[in-house]
């Protein structure tokens, strides 16, 4: 690492096969350099858990932590290999006393140690002698030579951070070994693209004198700072610090660095061969100290994440966004979301590079490092999958996760479309569903394509045959399964009623179903189903039991807390004099609030809570996660005088508490919310149940609301339900099952 840390690109260059379940798993003792192995892996080593643990240690094959630091990971003939640093202990590890480690894998679960791929040389004489830096060391394969060509960041021995090259390797297989060629300092005598002839100007003594002491007056600009280092180097050759590769999908490949002392980003297109810079290059982000790039390619535009230049110590990542290598880079600030204690250093973290997911179209893992300077060799590997809000990449902190997750949140998907992600999505349809939810039915962001459907669970009359399901590609446009034959019958509760179904897909893939059993009982119903066709026994829960004056629960809604892997249950209940101030506002002596339990396991519950109370009787709520917060919508159901519209309170946890309670964004007399993100709008859906269809209004910022209901189209009858995105082959299933 050098004295602006540096981050790194994983390239990736997939196939389009599915990934199992990825594994991280428990410490051992630190790995010592082995030689290289053979290039095929053997069978891998038997999982040990079967999730992402970020910042855990990371076992290969032989029980020890994974020593690949700042790596970049090649696919290549159905084997991924892991490229990095190998550290050893204490502040010695951050130089390369030994090269660059290798490990490859089949699935992304189990990582085969193959040894050293480019060995330090004993030779003192040698540019890569032991004792000199070598970062972020990164592999592509040529198609023209076969080579497989790696690049790095080389400081030559005792010189610091002063010889700022690029070195350059070769191998005629994946695990190598490497044979060095040598090192450059790129573009020598080389105006840039979109460069002036001024940039070839030399330095004049007084610029000279700044340079020479390192202090740069204070009027000086970023941009005119940069322009000194760049004519400083010119003639010679330009300085090379954190630097990656990223292969574009034509296989132009291209070397991208911090230069000019950290202040600008060099993009350099490489040769056929891959083995020299060619003097098509541009300088990119001038003046705006960026450094740790990593860049992601979807839908025409290039994601360029980095991070700002302190040192070793943490800081807030960066976004950029352009619709060519070359640039020009617009910012979008900082892509993770979360406290902003973590978000500020990127949770301890900086980019390392991004992971498309193969076989899975939009969806990317964000791959970092934490650095540990003074014992290089406990460095830890982050991995989060890449969130898309508002049509840009976003990072959340996930501990544990795992590659279903692509499956249970939509927003986890990038869109398809090739809109201008600079420029706000006007469409009256968008391209892409978001679910930013913990909450009821699967959640995330995603494109409605021909590998994702919504689903609508609800019922019809007064919920006497059961659970009724609807699918939609746009969100809009809605029709039901079955042809409008019931899923499940309701087999329990006092009425053995199903009415206000709450559907959620569970990270397992299972289907968790609540429903109000009664209009006036003290339990709620509960079965769940591996594909919404085979059904488990039903039980009632009873969770208001312990309150015998209880005198409903109704609308009960089911949210899955990641962060805590248990499952919230809240639904409404009135207690009578519970809340005197209160009592003569509702209808038939009802004035509900908001109760709440938990389980993991749906046998075990914890005690019965307030969750909600907000001065006023409340029904149906339901929960919608977005920009790091938790938006409770619920129904006012006060009747004296009538109010009966939805309204929002907010929260930074899914269990509360939530306040700044909004106006009404809706008309009176409606009721069963449930909300779901498509593209740039938040749509909230609800049943206008007086006027006996189903309405909707949108917004961008939850605060201003259009009304939608003209565009929709329900299956006639359809009663209060639950929106979610599952895979299209869900559905087909179900349409099959017809």
């Amino acid at each position: 690492m050098k004295t602006c840390q540096s981050a790194i690109i994983v390239l990736a260059v997939l196939a389009a096969v599915a990934l199992p379940t990825a594994v991280l798993t428990q410490a051992g003792p630190p790995n010592a350099p082995r030689g290289n192995s053979n290039d095929r892996p053997s069978s891998p080593a038997p999982a040990r858990a079967v999730c992402f643990r970020p910042a855990e240690p990371w076992l290969d094959n032989h029980g020890a932590p994974i020593n690949a630091h700042g790596g970049g990971i090649l696919y290549h003939q159905g084997i991924y290999w892991w490229f990095g640093q190998h550290m050893v202990e204490g502040t010695a590890g951050n130089k390369a006393m030994v090269g660059v480690h290798v490990y490859s894998s089949t699935d992304l679960n189990h990582w085969q140690d193959h040894g050293i791929a480019l060995r330090v040389s004993n030779d003192p004489n040698s540019e890569i002698t032991q004792g000199c830096i070598l970062e972020r060391p990164k592999v592509i394969l040529n198609r023209k030579t076969g080579q497989f060509v790696m690049w790095f960041h080389l400081e030559l021995k005792g010189q610091g951070y002063s010889a700022a090259r690029a070195g350059v390797a070769v191998s005629d297989t994946p695990a190598g070994p490497y044979r060095y060629l040598g090192s450059v300092r790129p573009n020598a005598g080389a105006i840039p693209l979109r460069g002036s002839e001024e940039l070839k100007r030399s330095l004049n003594p007084g610029e000279w004198e700044i340079l020479h002491t390192g202090k740069l007056p204070k009027q000086i600009s970023p941009d005119a700072a940069a322009d000194l280092y760049f004519r400083r180097d010119f003639a010679n050759g330009h300085d090379v610090r954190d630097m990656t590769l990223y292969m574009d999908d034509d296989q132009t490949a291209y070397l991208i660095f911090a230069s000019e002392q950290n202040w600008s980003l060099h993009v350099v297109r490489l040769s056929e061969d891959y083995l020299r810079p060619t003097d098509q290059y541009a300088r990119v982000l001038v003046g705006k100290q960026y450094e740790a790039p990593a860049v992601l390619k979807h839908a025409g535009k290039y994601w360029l994440f980095g991070s700002h230049c302190t040192g070793w110590a943490p800081n807030p990542a960066r976004l950029a966004v352009a619709d060519s290598m070359f640039g020009p880079f617009q910012e979008h600030g900082n892509p993770w979301h979360g406290p902003a204690e973590q978000t500020k250093i990127s949770f301890d973290s900086q980019s390392t590079g991004v992971l498309p997911v193969a076989g899975n179209p939009g969806a990317f893992i964000f791959l970092a490092d934490r650095w540990r300077p003074k014992n290089a060799i406990d460095g830890r590997h982050i991995w989060v999958p890449v969130l898309w809000r508002d049509g840009r990449p976003a990072l959340e902190w996930m501990d544990p996760w795992d590659l279903t997750l692509f499956d249970r949140r939509a927003d986890t998907r990038a869109t398809g479309s090739a809109s201008d992600p600079l420029k706000p999505n006007l469409e009256g349809k968008p391209p892409e569903v978001m679910r930013e939810e913990p909450a009821s039915s699967s959640t995330g962001t995603g494109p409605v394509s021909s590998e994702k459907c919504l689903l609508f669970s609800y019922f019809v009359g007064n919920g006497e045959d059961g659970l009724h399901l609807a699918s939609s590609t746009d969100g809009y446009k809605w029709e039901s399964l079955c042809g409008g034959k019931s899923f499940l019958a309701p087999k329990v509760g006092k009425s053995k009623l199903m009415r206000d179904p709450c559907l959620l897909r569970a990270p397992d893939g299972t289907f968790q179903l609540l429903w109000s059993d009664s209009w006036d009982s003290r339990t709620i119903g509960h079965a769940s189903s591996p594909d919404l066709l085979h059904w488990s026994e039903q039980q009632a829960i009873g969770v208001m039991e312990h309150e015998p004056q209880a005198m409903n629960c109704w609308a009960p809604e089911l949210v899955y807390d990641e962060t805590k892997q248990q499952y919230l249950i809240f639904w409404a209940t009135t207690i009578p004099g519970r809340f005197p101030q209160t009592d003569s506002t509702g209808d038939n002596k009802h004035n509900h609030r908001m109760y709440a339990t938990t389980t993991k396991d749906f046998k075990t519950f914890t005690p019965t809570r307030l969750f909600f109370d907000g001065g006023f009787s409340v029904i149906d709520a339901t929960m919608l996660r977005a920009e790091g917060k938790y938006y409770l919508i619920v129904k006012d159901e006060t009747a004296h005088p009538v109010k009966k519209n939805l309204r929002i309170a907010v929260g930074t946890s899914p269990e509360g508490p939530f306040g700044d309670i909004s106006a009404p964004f809706t008309p009176a007399w409606v009721e069963g919310p449930s909300a779901i993100r498509i593209g740039d709008n938040y749509l909230v859906y609800f049943d206008c149940y007086r006027q006996h269809h189903y309405g909707a209004v949108r917004s961008r910022n939850l605060k201003d609301w259009e009304d939608v209901t003209s565009l929709l189209t329900f299956p006639k009858g359809t009663r209060h339900g639950t929106v979610l995105q599952v895979p299209k082959l869900v559905v087909d299933k179900l349409s099959e099952a017809q």
